[in-house]
């Protein structure tokens, strides 16, 4: 039989600039550099949003003394009145939903005046407010959509209010939610 001749052992080194990297090393050099990266985004949302809805309110409650809605206490409709499908875009500088003609339709035939409103994204509550129609005297400080002007312009305004002197306490602006903007950007539907 004849002689075996040996090799010698397989490197598992890397050499560069007079240093040597083991290739577990590396990879987990690599993995660590990528998971770092894409932790920075603060505006990444935790889970994808890939739908806005806008819900009626059947039943809710306002923390005490003030207009804000408990957001433990609400409870939505079953069915939404704007889906994904019928807000064709949302403007992030003026908090503007555009709405398909089939939502302008249904705020006109469901008579919604007033009431209060629930925006989603994948089935959470990210913020709720009221429908309070342009003539009206009463004010609100907590976010506020005229369903009139929805239906008529087929563009719906949500508006921040606080009102000074009051004993309302003041609240973050969450219009701008990042879930909110990740689901319009993500089919291109987003205005910036």
């Amino acid at each position: 039989m004849p002689p075996t001749k040996s090799i010698g052992p397989v490197s598992t080194h890397y050499h560069i600039d007079g240093y040597v990297m083991n290739k577990n090393y590396s990879l987990i050099l690599v993995l660590l550099i990528f998971f770092i990266s894409i932790s920075c985004d603060d505006d990444a949302p935790s889970v994808i949003a890939t739908s806005v809805e806008i819900f009626e309110i059947e039943e809710y409650e306002t923390f005490s003394g003030t207009d804000q809605i408990d957001p433990s206490t609400v409870k939505i409709k079953t069915s939404p009145l704007f889906g994904f499908a019928d807000l064709l875009s949302y403007n992030a500088n003026e908090y503007k939903f555009k709405l398909s003609e089939s939502a302008k339709k249904a705020l006109e035939d469901n008579a919604i005046v007033e009431g209060a409103f629930a925006v989603m994204v994948n089935d959470e509550l990210i913020y709720s407010g009221y429908f309070v129609p342009g003539y009206s005297s009463r004010l609100y400080a907590w976010y506020v959509i005229d369903p009139l002007y929805c239906s008529f312009a087929g563009e719906c305004f949500v508006m921040r209010i606080e009102i000074a002197g009051d004993n309302q306490p003041s609240y973050d602006d969450v219009r701008n939610d990042s879930r909110i903007l990740h689901a319009f950007r993500n089919v291109g539907k987003l205005v910036e």
